[in-house]
């Protein structure tokens, strides 16, 4: 298990200093033929105009880095001229330089505002416009807004200014020199607080290796580079390993710096945290004592050190059967949380310990209250820290690096769900925590470094069970589904892992909320793998036998799933006519209105079912729909040849990584037969309910570019070929389908962006069908649709087959085209989780556009032209298979009654 909470303040031995006003060392060659030589060697050419940093000067010549090689050469002087600056620029240099003792107070500090950051920045920038990026003055600077950002939580921001600040090291001091190693070292934190070990034992690494061979294996500079591989052994719980690392660090330092020196005493005070940690607490505690008195006598300034040594001791010393010592524990740890609230992350094991003692000891109030604290405290840091992050690194972030401390929450209160209020705490715990991934992304899109859009989404409040409760429409039930990892706690406190289960809080706007108990996940995930494996072969049973057979057949796959999900939920629901689900995991893929009851109707023949990605969907305001004119794309000419230039667009989405050697072929789409008549059908009703008649764009004019630039339509639907990447999947859907099969090839899958593996096809797709760039080439990833600008659509039609199928993520939801269109700003999205016939999705979309012209509500729309294709089919043909009517789902709200 990963212990994400180490605490990194202070762990590297580096003393910052406010700038000073140096000599200029920056030259401007002048020379057509200067040259950087090694001895008689040339090693390459200066350039005429570039600027170098002068390193040292000797007899005539100056040493500098080579750019190409990082390495330093020797120029000759007198092909070289002394920069000057301006006596304005001289004195505005003057000025920041000034200005560097406040910034350096945001470097040393534990914690930051958004406007220091900001301040920082500025300041930064402002250094690098007026000396160049070939002056110490800037690295130190890009450096120091790095740090400032990351001591603010903005891990985005502090990774770009310390990647620059990298750059320009190398450039100045070339790749072997020990300043450049520092930055190494900066990195290497960062990527440590950032949770990604990997990365932070890699800088540490190079940082080792320049220190080592420019200062020598026994300077403390090179030593220094080992506490961040110590750092990364405590966070997966290696504590052994850390020992030896801090150990190894320490003889160094005492040796070099002495026993009372601040950088000794606090790998000391490492080192006895590994030893408590190892139960060896007899070892621990005099090393505790000893640092704390150090402290209190030579650094009684360093506060917030002596704060977190002392909660170390107490903690080291507790013993649960002591009422006293356990109260000492407390009050040491209350006492951080009150004087240093930001340093809640640092304190999480501590509090963790405190929370089992108080179970343990029986005091059940206390517990949950710390509990509640705790996930507050992470969802607040959690906020802070996504911003900027690429959803890998914010899936990796929650499933590895606070999962943990969620899962033991969450299974606490499912062993005391007989206390009314456990469960309710409970239910807020998963309203605030779901879904946080794909919230990010579609509030940071293409603001990745606003720090002002930062400020304001790490800001929103805590969103209250109450609040939801007061957000249902009338006679509507909450239900709230989670995948969560089990753990068994004991009387005396221990816990361990039982194994993933799912468990389901179902809330109405009065009463109690139900805690109900699903199952394990492995036997739910079997059933509707069956269930789906059903609806996929279908057309092959139905071309066989009869519907009626493949009727049989599904039933007891559908019975099944219904037992261990919808008959629970169902029951504690207690006959609700409407429900809004937040499913987890694999439950994304059910088809919620085909489930069925006890007495074997469908469940949509009594609740009307909506899914949300978090509870806190319901309660946001201000989000007015867009009165923009809708836009219908149908019937693309996927033959055409585009030609039409690049957009400018999807310059944001070029930059990403795509993994090596990644390709991915679809085969040649059909034009759709029915999608022409199915836009001519639906354009009378979109009219009637919008008060504007929709932009048809079809035939060649349904191109992808087109779509790129949308701007909010109120409704927008697509009518087309979509397709989703299944490795597990080698068949083409058959003529007459909205769903194509891709072939994969040469694709590195640890490096897949999901959003590339589902798509929907557009005008001109067969004459590109490689997906190995995002240009307008017919091919409309859900990564593209990501990027586009839908904030305020009302409603996004997806009228193609698997269009809400994606990867499963540790995070919860499904990464596919639902999502992608959710993160671009629709409000509300239908989509479909399997292969649809062509004609038949033509005349449900018809169905339904009518429905909601009439009842003006998407979900009532939904479910009444279900149940009207449940009757037919049932007249018909005696039964009404899922596979007709039930493929379309409903994510979000969209009420066409508030205009």
């Amino acid at each position: 298990m990963r212990n994400h909470c180490v605490q990194l303040i202070w762990l590297f031995a580096v003393v910052f200093l406010p700038l000073q006003q140096s000599a200029a060392q920056v030259y401007v060659v002048v020379a057509d033929n200067a040259k950087f030589m090694d001895a008689a060697t040339e090693v390459a050419a200066a350039v005429r105009g570039s600027e170098i940093y002068a390193l040292e000067e000797k007899d005539g010549w100056l040493r500098a880095v080579e750019p190409k090689s990082q390495l330093p050469a020797w120029v000759a002087k007198s092909a070289v001229k002394q920069k000057k600056w301006t006596r304005t620029q001289a004195a505005e240099i003057e000025q920041l330089t000034q200005q560097s003792d406040r910034i350096l107070e945001f470097v040393n500090a534990s914690a930051v505002t958004t406007a220091e950051i900001e301040q920082t920045v500025a300041w930064a920038e402002r250094m690098m416009l007026l000396r160049g990026d070939k002056h110490p003055a800037t690295g130190t600077a890009l450096e120091y807004a790095g740090l400032v950002a990351q001591n603010g939580g903005a891990y985005a921001q502090a990774q770009t200014f310390l990647d620059r600040a990298l750059n320009v090291h190398l450039q100045l001091y070339g790749k072997k020199s020990p300043e450049t190693a520092s930055i190494y070292l900066d990195l290497a934190r960062l990527a440590l607080d950032s949770g990604d070990l990997k990365t932070g034992v890699g800088h540490a690494k190079s940082a080792w290796q320049i220190n080592r061979d420019a200062l020598g294996a026994d300077h403390p500079d090179a030593i220094a580079a080992m506490l961040p591989a110590a750092a990364a052994m405590e966070m997966i719980d290696d504590y052994e390993d850390a020992l030896g690392k801090y150990r190894i660090v320490y003889e160094n330092w005492l040796k070099h710096y002495g026993e009372n020196d601040f950088r000794t005493l606090q790998v000391a005070a490492n080192i006895a945290r590994q030893l408590d940690r190892l139960n060896r607490k007899s070892e621990a505690i005099p090393i505790y004592e000893n640092v704390i008195r150090t402290l209190e006598a030579e650094y009684p300034q360093k506060t917030r050190n002596l704060a977190l040594t002392r909660l170390r001791l107490a903690s080291a010393e507790l013993d649960p059967s002591d009422t006293k010592s356990i109260q000492s524990f407390r009050t040491a740890l209350e006492k951080i949380q009150q004087d240093f609230p930001n340093d809640a992350p640092y304190v999480r094991s501590e509090q963790k310990q405190l929370l089992q003692t108080l179970l343990a000891s029986g005091q059940l109030d206390a517990g949950f209250q710390l509990a509640d604290t705790i996930l507050r405290q992470l969802r607040n840091s959690i906020r802070r820290e996504f911003w900027g992050m690429t959803p890998d690194q914010q899936r990796d972030y929650l499933a590895f690096a606070d999962g943990y401390t969620f899962f033991q929450a969450i299974s606490l209160a499912t062993d005391f769900a007989e206390h009314a209020e456990v469960t309710a705490l409970a239910g807020e715990w998963l309203i605030n925590g779901k879904g946080l991934v794909q919230e990010a992304q579609s509030v940071q899109a293409g603001a990745s470094l606003d720090l002002k859009k930062r400020q304001a989404w790490a800001e929103e409040p805590w969103v209250s069970l109450a609040e939801v409760r007061t957000a249902l429409p009338e006679g509507a039930v909450w239900v709230d589904i989670l995948h969560y990892l089990d753990f068994n706690f004991e009387p005396a406190g221990t816990s361990g892992q039982t194994g993933y289960r799912y468990a389901a809080w179902i809330s109405g706007s009065k009463g109690d909320v139900r805690l109900i108990d699903l199952g394990q996940a492995d036997t739910i995930h079997a059933a509707i793998a069956e269930l789906q494996q059903e609806f996929t072969t279908f057309r092959q049973t139905v071309r066989k036998s009869s519907e009626e057979a493949a009727w049989n057949s599904l039933q007891s796959k559908l019975l099944k799933v219904s037992q261990l999900v919808w008959h629970p939920i169902a029951a504690a629901a207690g006959g609700a006519t409407k429900m809004i689900v937040s499913p987890d995991q694999s439950m994304w893929l059910l088809p919620w209105s085909a489930l069925l009851n006890e007495d074997g109707t469908f469940a949509v023949e009594s609740c009307q079912i909506r899914l949300e990605l978090s509870g806190r969907e319901l309660v946001k305001t201000g989000q007015g729909g867009s009165r923009n004119q809708s836009v219908i794309f149908a019937d693309p000419m996927f033959d055409s040849t585009i030609r039409e230039p690049v957009s400018g667009q999807t310059r944001s989405i070029e930059k990403q990584n795509f993994g090596g050697g990644e390709s991915l072929n679809l085969p040649v789409a059909d034009r759709l037969e029915w999608s022409a008549q199915e836009a001519a059908l639906i354009s009378p009703t979109i009219e009637a309910l919008t008060g504007h008649s929709p932009e048809m764009l079809l035939d060649k004019r349904a191109v992808e570019s087109s779509f790129k630039q949308l701007r909010g339509p109120e409704i927008l639907v697509l009518s087309t070929h979509g397709f989703f990447l299944d490795a597990d999947k080698d068949s083409i859907a058959g003529p007459g389908s909205r769903s194509l099969s891709a072939e994969v090839v040469s694709i590195s899958e640890s490096q897949t962006n999901p959003l590339l593996q589902c798509g929907l096809l557009l005008a001109g797709a067969n004459q590109h069908r490689s997906i190995d760039r995002l240009d307008n080439d017919g091919v409309l990833t859900g990564l593209e649709i990501a990027a586009t600008d839908l904030k305020g659509t009302r409603l996004a039609v997806l009228s193609a087959c698997e269009t809400g199928l994606g990867d499963l993520e540790a995070t919860g939801g499904v990464v596919g085209l639902r999502r992608a269109f959710h993160v671009a700003g629709s409000q509300a999205v239908l989509a479909s989780l399997w292969q649809v016939p062509d004609r038949d999705t033509a005349v449900l979309m018809q169905g339904f556009f009518k429905s909601l012209a009439e009842s003006r509500d998407v979900g009532s729309a939904l479910q009444s032209t279900q149940l009207r294709h449940i009757e037919t089919r049932r007249r018909r043909f005696g039964v009404a298979h899922p596979y007709y009517w039930a493929a379309f789902t409903l994510t979000g709200h969209a009420d066409f009654s508030k205009q």
